[in-house]
């Protein structure tokens, strides 16, 4: 009786995995042995019972071999006999065992790398390899399964966390591809086009270093069940990034690192396998240069030209002050609507706030040489007026002053503004590491 309960137990219960079981049915059978004092015939009974119904369970799911004369319909029929696709290779027999995941990735298109919406799109091709023994066989090189017989199979549960939208292609069919190997190797291999989020750190835009990722993990097998890990092979690195697939013109092309380690979620006391790559993403100033600095140079500029209007034309330069400082608040408006709503500086904010200034200085200026001027018409047309010398300085030579101290101040802030943001901003040597 327990022996007939250890074979329903590891054997009729599960019909898959035979050779597993085949091999507790005989440590059982060892130890039931070593423990019987007596041995009779009621004992050579039961073992002689114990070897057949062995070797017919080891029968059951034995390695299918494609015989010459027959068709590849009823290879495949008997390759997939009692084939389970909802129970991971791992869990055959008593001793469950890891299921080891090699990933891969394709990058065929990068791009909409989004400031505003702090995302980025990515088109690959996403591959797995792992081995089930439960699809061994002998006598055919490759097992190809395209569109729905791809369901057939276990696959891992790999999801992405960071991922916000996604997109399968099924033009002409689905994009899937799986392959079976005579050893028992399984190749997945899948065209995917996602959305991932990217938290992004603004504060030395625009010539900052984005750090965006991709995080794959398994949904609901942990680290004792499933891993993930990178697939290493002879010169050929597991992420392989094409030269055409970099399609956003604001960035160069990124310095990739991956990263393998395990995860864990509140409330649960599991850890789950996780991997990870990470784009460096270096941003080209060129654009922002001609939409972004070169209109708050040019109204810069042209702010200063009320220093060489006459203070006697009151309107002209008080048109140029007012007229200047609403073109840079409006030109800030419209870079404002295209980022982010964060609570820090960046450092366009404080070029937009110098720009401001320098702008506002001149219309100070125009107010301290007109006051100058009037005072100056005050003291010519009445002989009792109390003379107020500021220094001794005249409009026409606060003017004068001003026409070459103002823009020598705002080159000398241009100097080191640009030196302090190349330098720091562009060679992070935190973000800008060696690829591992």
């Amino acid at each position: 009786r327990r022996v007939h309960g250890t074979i329903a137990k590891y054997v009729l219960h599960r019909p898959l995995c035979m050779q597993r079981y085949a091999d507790i049915i005989f440590s059982k059978l060892f130890s039931f042995v070593t423990r019987t004092k007596q041995v009779n015939v009621t004992t050579i009974l039961v073992l002689y019972w114990l070897l057949q119904l062995t070797f017919s369970a080891t029968s059951v799911r034995s390695k299918v071999i494609f015989e010459d004369d027959e068709s590849y319909d009823n290879f495949y029929k008997r390759l997939f006999y009692e084939y389970n696709p909802e129970h991971d290779p791992g869990h055959c027999g008593k001793n469950q065992s890891k299921t080891v995941v090699n990933v891969s990735l394709v990058i065929a298109s990068f791009s909409r790398v989004s400031v505003e919406k702090m995302e980025f799109v990515v088109g690959m091709y996403f591959a797995m390899e792992w081995k089930d023994p439960r699809l061994e066989y002998e006598g055919y090189p490759k097992v190809n399964l395209i569109g729905d017989a791809t369901s057939k199979v276990w696959t891992p549960d790999a999801f992405f966390p960071n991922e916000k939208d996604g997109f399968i292609h099924k033009v002409t069919k689905s994009n899937l591809v799986i392959n079976i190997f005579p050893n028992g190797s399984v190749f997945y291999n899948q065209r995917l086009k996602v959305t991932f989020s990217c938290l992004m750190h603004l504060h030395w835009f625009p010539v900052d270093i984005q750090k965006c990722p991709i995080f794959i993990e398994s949904y609901g097998h942990n680290v004792n069940e499933l891993e993930l890990q990178w697939a290493f092979r002879k010169n050929e690195r597991p992420v392989i990034f094409n030269k055409e697939a970099m399609q956003s013109p604001e960035f160069g092309a990124p310095i990739i690192q991956i990263k393998q380690e395990s995860v864990n979620y509140g409330g649960t006391a599991d850890r789950f396998s996780s991997i990870k790559i990470f784009f460096l993403l270096k941003r080209r100033i060129g654009f922002y240069l001609l939409d972004t600095y070169m209109p708050f140079v040019s109204i810069v500029s042209v702010s200063w030209s009320s220093c060489w209007i006459s203070a006697e034309a009151v309107p002209a330069r008080a048109s140029v002050g007012v007229v200047t400082v609403l073109s840079i608040v409006v030109h800030n408006a419209g870079i404002q609507r295209r980022m982010p709503h964060v609570s820090y500086m960046k450092a366009l904010d404080l070029y937009m706030i110098a720009s401001l200034l320098f702008v506002m200085l001149a219309l100070v200026e125009f107010c301290a040489s007109h006051y100058l001027y009037s005072q100056e018409l005050l003291r010519h047309n009445s002989e009792n007026y109390k003379k107020v010398c500021f220094g001794c300085i005249t409009s026409n030579k606060l003017d004068c002053i001003s026409r070459w101290l103002i823009p020598l101040a705002f080159f000398v802030f241009n100097v080191i503004y640009w030196t302090f943001l190349v330098t720091l901003g562009s060679q992070n040597p935190h973000i800008l590491q060696k690829q591992t």
